[in-house]
């Protein structure tokens, strides 16, 4: 499901409109039943009289009652036909409310963004399988993952993909593997990880993730709108705008992005999924938030249990809107429900402590802190 939108993004379904709708597929679904009911009652009926009928009464029920019978059951049939396009037609529009009852206002969007231009409030989205070339892959919104077949290693898997026009652009050298920068513009993923079956993200064109600040600004604020009505993490959200403020939550949510993901000061250099080889998996969006699984490898962790909550594709995490509601979901998970502001509060004294708890890498500290800066000296107050 694809919609082309203007420079304004919008999804307002008011919830009067899902109830009619609902009670008119109701409606329509009974009419329905009623119609195929007696449908099959003047069907079942005529076969039984014509069946138990002697060859006098035969002739009787043929020249008298065939007409009858045959308009009654076209007509019933016909009502139920009816109803069941009625009622299936308003049943997708509650299904499409129910999916997309956030209300989402987005303004002065750049309109060329492919961000700009895509159904992200897709929910329940069913992966595609595509097998190209005896090669298999996995279309998930904007991101595509490739199937590891024996043999493979990088270069010839970046080789096989750039034959195919929409992954021609692979041919340039910098997604080519290059251990130096850690292949941040690439598949990111070490050599020996690869494994026949793996299911490996291939990067999405670098100029088209590209985002700026002031576009990924109002993106944020909506992901924070949109989780204060969340009914899983609304009332934490809300809490926490209430103690810090809207503008210090946006604020620190660019200073991580900036800190993962950027590149010359937009959003966009760095690959949106990266394999982390301590917990073999994989982390997604322009916050790299880990898709891990505990200990026991069934258990979801706190990062893979907020992005099931939220109903959300790997694929779909690489919007902005949908990255924020994860980035908010995860410290919510992470911190056990308790009170998550103390992390939305960047000190030179707490910076330290808040990416210790993030990423765990001490020489992110000043990153972090100097993007903040950098954001919250920008931003309007």
């Amino acid at each position: 499901m694809r919609r082309e939108w203007p420079n304004k993004i919008y999804r307002e379904i008011e919830s009067s409109k899902s109830k009619q709708r609902f009670n008119k597929a109701w409606k329509h679904l009974k009419n329905a039943w009623k119609g195929l009911r007696e449908f099959w009652k003047w069907t079942l009926w005529g076969i039984k009289n014509i069946v138990d009928g002697t060859d006098e009464k035969l002739g009787e029920i043929i020249g008298e009652r065939k007409s009858k019978i045959t308009n009654v059951a076209r007509r019933y049939l016909l009502r139920t036909l009816i109803g069941l396009s009625v009622a299936g037609y308003a049943w997708d529009k509650v299904v499409d409310y129910v999916w997309d009852s956030d209300k989402n206002k987005i303004e002065y969007v750049d309109e060329n963004s492919i961000w700009a231009n895509e159904d992200y409030f897709v929910k329940g989205y069913q992966l595609q399988n595509e097998v190209i070339n005896g090669m298999h892959f996995r279309k998930d919104v904007w991101l595509t993952f490739y199937r590891v077949e024996k043999w493979d290693n990088l270069s010839s898997i970046r080789e096989k993909i750039s034959k195919i026009p929409e992954f021609s652009y692979l041919k340039n050298d910098i997604y080519g593997w290059d251990k130096s920068c850690r292949n941040i513009y690439s598949f990111n993923i070490p050599p020996k990880d690869l494994k026949p079956w793996l299911w490996i993200p291939i990067p999405m064109q670098k100029e088209k993730r590209e985002v700026s600040l002031d576009d990924f600004r109002k993106y944020s604020k909506q992901a924070v709108n949109d989780m204060m009505n969340n009914e899983i993490y609304g009332e934490k959200i809300k809490t926490l705008v209430n103690k810090v403020g809207e503008k210090k939550v946006v604020d620190v949510m660019l200073a991580f992005a900036l800190s993962e993901s950027s590149e010359n000061g937009k959003i966009w250099g760095v690959t949106f999924h990266r394999r982390e080889n301590h917990f073999s998996a994989f982390s997604f969006s322009p916050f790299h938030i880990l898709m891990e699984k505990c200990a026991d490898k069934k258990t979801p962790g706190p990062w893979l249990k907020a992005r099931q909550k939220l109903w959300l594709t790997e694929g779909q995490t690489y919007h902005p809107i949908n990255a924020g509601k994860l980035f908010l979901a995860y410290w919510v998970e992470k911190m056990n429900w308790k009170d998550i502001s103390p992390y939305f509060n960047i000190t030179e004294k707490t910076k330290g402590k808040i990416w210790k708890k993030y990423n765990g890498l001490a020489s992110y500290w000043d990153k972090l802190y100097n993007n903040y800066k950098k954001v919250s000296s920008k931003s309007k107050r």
